[in-house]
């Protein structure tokens, strides 16, 4: 059962015969499409489509495309063939082009989206067994493998293949109205006049820049929490001064790690959370977070981090200092302040 299917539209008094070509489901290599055939499922392979094509030589061919994707030597093979064809090729997404289905739908003289219709572009994707050397000829393959998709992306689209490789490293997702501006589609059905694409805005889908997002606005939600707390509509204010502060040497005593650990802390958020590079990993910059009663100064090392031998607090300059500040009269203003600030980041007022 193919997932394509070849419509012929007899001729009218109006109107010439017409082909057209739905696609919708998965594509597959010529050596897999028995497993589909087995099962029922909607599937092709690239041979068998060049065979029925080349039935309808000269002719003009409509191709819809509804479909997820699959192998992209299955979709080279398929390109190259509407690519090779002898007439116009028109192709309508009327649901989704993504993955390979994006690479088959730039084959078209013509691609038209509907209103509704996605098309995602991203970096090829394998699965692979063996040892480094193995895995890393693997990952040269699919360099390979992306330079060649982005020649497709190219040639229709006349971007720069830089810009087309940080599309695809960001696994874009577009609508109509960007896939026309970045040129992966000519028009939108159903829409008498042309698309102003110079003032269009640009709401491309990147997973990573959500990711990237959601990790700032966490940060900003953990500073907004050390700020101040309401309960009941009562202020309820952490700790004023906070033990430790950036640059401070600590040691950590905790089951998340193997007995003790120094390190230098090099992030810390008002709810005394602290971010810590341990010793030996400063390049890699990496920070492993602590809350306050799992560290302890490494100056004071083997005592209960409050008072030193001396029957001193246990804080240095630096920390008297930094106390001060948390105790002088008008911090109440400046974290007002700073609380509006990060509840317009949050989108909160």
């Amino acid at each position: 059962m193919p997932f394509w299917k070849f419509i012929v539209n007899q001729a009218t008094e109006t109107e010439p015969e017409s082909v057209e070509l739905r696609i919708e489901g998965d594509i597959v290599d010529d050596d897999e499409v028995w497993i589909y055939e087995w099962f029922g499922q909607p599937a092709t392979a690239p041979n068998a489509f060049k065979e029925e094509l080349s039935q309808f030589k000269g002719k003009d061919i409509t191709v819809w495309i509804d479909s997820y994707g699959g192998s992209v030597f299955a979709a080279a093979g398929i390109y190259n063939a509407l690519k090779e064809h002898n007439g116009k090729i028109t192709v309508k997404i009327d649901g989704k082009a993504m993955s390979a289905a994006s690479v088959i739908a730039m084959a078209g003289d013509e691609v038209l989206m509907s209103p509704m219709a996605v098309m995602m572009i991203h970096n090829p994707l394998t699965a692979a067994y063996g040892n480094m050397h193995d895995l890393r000829k693997v990952a040269d393959i699919l360099d390979t493998i992306k330079e060649s998709i982005v020649n497709a992306y190219a040639l229709k689209t006349g971007r720069s293949r830089s810009k087309i490789s940080q599309m695809m490293d960001d696994e874009t997702w577009m609508s109509a109205n960007v896939a026309v501006k970045e040129g992966f589609a000519d028009g939108i059905l159903y829409q008498d006049q042309p698309l102003d694409v110079a003032n269009m805005s640009q709401f491309a889908f990147s997973r990573l820049a959500v990711v990237n997002s959601a990790k700032e606005s966490i940060k900003s939600l953990l500073r907004f929490n050390g700020i101040k707390m309401s309960n009941n509509n009562q202020s309820q204010n952490y700790a004023s001064s906070p033990r430790f502060i950036v640059g401070d040497r600590v040691e950590v005593l905790s089951p998340h790690t193997e007995g003790h650990a120094t390190g230098e802390v090099r992030e810390a958020v008002l709810t005394w959370t602290y971010g810590i590079v341990f010793d030996g990993m400063e390049d890699m910059g990496i920070h492993h977070w602590y809350v306050e009663s799992e560290l302890q100064p490494v100056e004071q090392s083997g005592n209960d981090g409050n008072n030193d031998m001396n029957g001193n607090d246990g804080m240095t300059d630096k920390k008297k200092k930094k106390k001060k500040q948390h105790d002088m009269p008008g911090m109440e203003s400046d974290n007002k302040v700073e609380k509006e600030k990060l509840l317009l980041e949050l989108d909160l007022l």
